[in-house]
């Protein structure tokens, strides 16, 4: 049964209740399950109910300050961030636009979370530190940010496009922890 038709459901019965047990694969999967009952505005009529290390580990994160990369272009990230405030944790979030951190920092806040938005330039070594700087302590990172760069033949490609892969992909996660 999906979100979706359990709201078809609820049309028909408005009484009605769902409950949805068991280990949910990912925080992101449990993000768009949350997003669904919103949308579909059936908080009342739904329960989430996880298997005992997922909730003892939700209940972590409501005291957790999580440091979260995303992209403004990339709707896993975001899910994440969502899903993560949703219960309560603390978030900083990044992106290289600082338009796209405020942005979902603020639409965080709106909803009564706690974001702030920091936004830095991952393929270079002083903005990162710069960020590490301005997230201060934290308990979760989130390392979700990354590039493809451009196709071809490896023996093709510029060092320096290869070169900036490697700088957003896999050393901004390295100076990050």
């Amino acid at each position: 049964l999906t979100v979706e038709a359990f709201a078809r459901v609820v049309r028909r019965v408005p009484d009605a209740r769902l409950r949805i047990v068991g280990a949910l694969t990912s925080v992101g999967h449990l993000a768009e399950i949350h997003e669904a009952i919103h949308r579909h505005d059936l908080s009342a009529n739904v329960e989430i109910l996880v298997d005992q290390p997922r909730a003892a580990v939700l209940e972590a994160l409501a005291e957790a300050r999580v440091f979260a990369l995303h992209s403004q272009e990339e709707s896993q990230g975001i899910a994440i961030c969502e899903a993560l405030a949703m219960h309560g944790a603390e978030l900083i979030v990044s992106d290289i636009e600082a338009s796209a951190c405020e942005d979902l920092a603020g639409r965080l806040r709106d909803a009564g979370r706690r974001a702030r938005g920091v936004a830095a330039d991952l393929s270079r070594h002083e903005p990162v530190d710069a960020l590490v700087a301005a997230a201060g302590a934290l308990d979760v990172l989130v390392c979700n940010a990354g590039i493809q760069g451009p196709a071809g033949p490896l023996g093709a490609l510029a060092d320096a496009d290869i070169d900036r892969v490697l700088e957003v992909n896999l050393k901004s996660a390295l100076r990050l922890t």
